[in-house]
């Protein structure tokens, strides 16, 4: 027999069990979540919001691959409390997954030691503008026994996000918590904040200090 052809025999067997023994990855397209977007109370374009949304979700939602996100992914759609279930199916896709998103710590009674802290997306806005709306708050857990001092710098924050709807004595629970796992304080990065404000003034006069 030709030596050629036994030696190309054996190829196309050893290709053979190769295939069988390490099959070809199968492609799986990213999923796609409907978009409501007749619902939008967010000075945001519709389209573009929807393009955000699908881009966002295009990510594994895992620590090595986390979805980002910014406030108005998670509350530039109206909430309506009469809904048994009032999520959009696109942020009911972000229970349980790895996320990352940037705000502001809210300031509230304590300001060393901070084990929880609600989020929010403006300081300047929700101190001296109007109040954030509830779906518009992320409750972060911090990680750790020392916690957090307060800071008025912008935060980016990883970490799984958990989304509830719960009622408890006709009030509605926070909608977001999310348990970090990293907290990096950046600079003073706040979209509502006057172009004339100079943020090393560290708020001097608008926001208590601790002992005040």
């Amino acid at each position: 027999m030709n030596k050629k052809k036994i030696f190309f025999g054996l190829l196309a067997v050893a290709a053979i069990y190769l295939v069988a023994l390490f099959p070809p990855k199968e492609v799986v397209p990213s999923p796609t979540f409907d978009v409501r977007t007749d619902n939008l109370i967010s000075e945001v374009d519709a389209g573009d919001y929807e393009s955000r949304i699908q881009a966002a979700l295009a990510h594994e939602g895992t620590e090595e691959d986390p979805i980002p996100l910014d406030m108005d992914f998670l509350g530039a759609w109206e909430l309506d409390e009469t809904l048994s279930q009032p999520f959009p199916p696109h942020v009911l896709a972000l229970d349980g997954r790895f996320v990352s998103i940037r705000g502001f710590m809210l300031p509230d009674v304590d300001f060393e030691h901070i084990r929880k802290f609600h989020m929010v997306r403006s300081l300047w806005g929700c101190c001296f503008g109007a109040p954030p709306r509830m779906n518009e708050i992320v409750l972060v857990e911090v990680p750790g026994e020392e916690g957090l001092d307060y800071t008025y710098n912008t935060l980016e924050i990883g970490g799984t996000l958990s989304v509830v709807w719960e009622i408890e004595d006709g009030l509605v629970n926070d909608l977001y918590r999310l348990e970090a796992a990293t907290i990096r304080e950046l600079g003073f990065f706040d979209p509502d904040a006057p172009d004339e404000f100079d943020p090393s003034s560290g708020f001097e006069g608008f926001i208590p200090s601790q002992g005040d």
